[in-house]
């Protein structure tokens, strides 16, 4: 564009030049004279954009020598001359930005008019002071109409150039939205797979040791045999529902799953007492039970297949999200329904108030995972629980009394129990050596969320 521009100022240059000497019929001394100047004209025209410093003060020069040209002419004022005062002028006002524009017009402008002032010092003439008025007006006028070009020039580049960071702050919000899309659904698969390796693990555990318990039953006491393989089916029934549930969360559909059968949401006659006040760190009220089941029946009497009158134990419940969520009577259904299914004695101390539905669910994950690792992995016949709440927030111990090597490997549940108590402000310490300890904290508001 710019390289088309500067052929069309030069040949409009030469058109303006070959009439101008045309009308000189100038003698050929002074035609060489008025040649080379205007040779002189074009050259600089041409290295001017080279020079990257000076921009408005190198067209100084253009006016000299436009002035030189004007001086040799036998005319006081050649018109055809004066034009390539404007060609400059345009050229300027194309080339620099506003500021640096307008110097080199004024410039231009005072060398322009000077050849008028000059007249006007051999005697004051109507004519050449209506020369003056009518040629400054009209500069002024072209100086004006130039920067508006430029002020429209500048708002549209103004314009364009806000569209482009717009289009690029949209890219990087379109960018940040699909990776915060991917980050949210990279941690809600992970939530989903911790539920799943969470509950069905602890069910399958618990089904585990119901049957090798049943083979026992199946020698000893043929008669009870019927009421295990119920539990066990209860079991499983609640193994398929749970793997129901994530397979619905990870569809991305509404689950209305209600949690049925002998297991979360019967009931469990507990016969043993639940009392206590107080826990340690805190001042807190809890409730205690120990639980101490000998050949599948415990202290506590049961009748039926798995589920009697007696205290009803709920189970939590699923959010509109599919996000399960526990209360405090379904971790102590959990717990009794567990050590009644493997035989475990289980002592536990729960505080009774003061944890809101995610808080409670974080208490029930990280208890059902503990206790299913010390029956499948330590092989341990008592477990002690006991949490509670202080200044700093909820604390948990648990600890068993099964095989524990110093030399353990966290697995997948001990990390999903750490990253669940990281993500609630906490931390979680083990503890191996006459047993394997568990003490964790994380924050607790109690307040609803």
């Amino acid at each position: 564009m710019k390289r088309q521009y500067a052929m069309l100022k030069l040949l409009i240059d030469l058109i303006i030049f070959g009439v101008a000497l045309s009308f000189e019929g100038a003698s050929p001394e002074r035609t060489t004279l008025l040649v080379l100047l205007f040779a002189a004209f074009v050259a600089w025209g041409f290295a001017r954009p080279r020079l990257k410093k000076g921009g408005a003060l190198w067209y100084a020069i253009d006016a000299a020598l436009i002035f030189l040209l004007e001086y040799q002419s036998k005319y006081l004022v050649n018109y055809f001359f004066h034009i390539l005062y404007i060609s400059a002028m345009v050229e300027a006002g194309m080339s620099l930005d506003r500021k640096r524009g307008n110097t080199a017009a004024v410039i231009l402008s005072v060398a322009a008019l000077s050849k008028y002032i000059q007249a006007l010092h051999f005697g004051l003439s109507a004519s050449i002071l209506s020369q003056l008025l009518f040629n400054l007006f009209a500069l002024a006028f072209l100086i004006t109409l130039i920067n508006f070009g430029k002020l429209q020039q500048e708002e549209r580049d103004k314009s364009q150039r806000l569209y482009k960071e717009l289009v690029e702050a949209y890219h990087r919000l379109e960018e940040l939205s699909a990776q915060k899309e991917r980050a949210a659904a990279l941690e809600e698969r992970n939530r989903i797979a911790r539920d799943m390796h969470d509950s069905l693990g602890h069910r399958l555990t618990s089904l585990i040791m119901q049957i090798e318990m049943g083979k026992e039953y199946l020698k000893k006491e043929p008669g009870k045999t019927d009421e295990y393989l119920d539990r066990c089916a209860d079991n499983a029934r609640e193994a398929l529902t749970d793997t129901r549930r994530a397979l619905r969360a990870l569809g991305g559909m509404e689950s209305s799953i209600t949690r049925t059968g002998s297991g979360e949401g019967g009931t469990y006659n507990g016969g043993a007492a639940r009392s206590g006040s107080g826990g340690a760190g805190g001042t807190d009220s809890c409730i205690g039970v120990a639980i101490t089941d000998t050949g599948g029946q415990g202290s506590a009497a049961s009748s039926g297949s798995g589920s009697a009158a007696g205290v009803t134990c709920g189970a939590g419940g699923e959010s509109e999200t599919g996000s399960y969520t526990e209360t405090l009577e379904s971790i102590m259904h959990m717990i009794e329904e567990f050590s009644r299914n493997t035989g475990i004695e289980i002592n536990y101390k729960l505080p009774d108030t003061g944890l809101n539905p995610i808080e409670t669910t974080v208490l029930y994950r990280v208890i059902q995972e503990a206790i299913t690792n010390a029956a499948r992995h330590g092989k341990a016949t008592r477990i002690d629980i006991e949490a509670g709440l202080n200044d700093d927030g909820a604390w948990f111990c648990i600890q068993n009394n099964g095989e524990a090597g110093g030399d353990y490997t966290e697995g997948f549940g001990l990390s999903s129990m750490r990253k669940r108590l990281e993500d609630m402000g906490g931390s979680l310490k083990i503890e191996t050596g006459q047993g394997f300890k568990l003490n964790g904290r994380f924050k607790a508001t109690g307040r609803q969320v």
